[in-house]
């Protein structure tokens, strides 16, 4: 059986700005270089294209204040309290705004999580890989590295709500600790957070 790669190229809309460590190219790259150097790539591996997140998806972690306030800055509404919402990695480091478009790229993201791991828990794939997602910094109600909105949490509270799961792990190996989610399922007795970082 095929492994599951959910990518789309407007993932590309998922950037900061030249002069930030999180550009345009990023995802784009890792897909080509993966796809380039892994034997048989067609053989093996078949990709599929998301959708984006709804509201009713987003809403399952993020606050609804929290989800416009983003939206807006995102479509250029200027918000003049721009930092009660997010830090300052998560602003275009020239304009020193949320870059325009990137809103519907977090969207993206979370899609693309949400569909890698319904396509395994219904058996239309026995393992599934979803591009760009593990955006574990952002909390319900604020975004920071370089994350908006927490697609390993909402993925995790969909498959508990949708297919009435039980017992869920989350295995955290990003090089930074996944503060967010931690925080959202610190109290779940339902989901056991692991977390594999650096330190210091």
């Amino acid at each position: 059986m095929k492994t599951a790669i959910v990518y789309h190229k407007a993932l590309a809309n998922y950037s900061f700005g030249e002069g930030h460590p999180l550009k345009a190219d990023r995802f784009r790259d890792f897909f080509e270089f993966f796809k380039a150097r892994c034997h048989s790539f067609e053989e093996r591996f078949e990709i599929i294209q998301p959708n984006t997140a709804t509201d009713i998806l987003l809403e399952l972690v993020h606050q609804r204040e929290y989800i416009q306030t983003i939206r807006n800055a995102s479509s250029g509404v200027k918000i003049k309290d721009i930092y009660k919402y997010v830090s300052i990695d998560n602003l275009d480091p020239f304009t020193g705004y949320i870059p325009r478009g990137i809103e519907e790229a977090s969207r993206l993201i979370v899609g693309t999580s949400v569909l890698a791991g319904e396509l395994v828990i219904e058996g239309r794939f026995k393992k599934a890989v979803g591009i760009g997602g593990g955006m574990h910094h952002a909390k319900p109600n604020y975004g920071e590295g370089f994350c908006f909105y927490n697609d390993v949490a909402i993925l995790v509270k969909h498959l508990k709500q949708k297919y009435n799961l039980k017992k869920i792990l989350v295995l955290d190996t990003d090089a930074h600790a996944g503060n967010g989610t931690s925080e959202i399922f610190y109290e779940d007795p339902q989901v056991l957070f692991i977390d594999i970082h650096q330190d210091p």
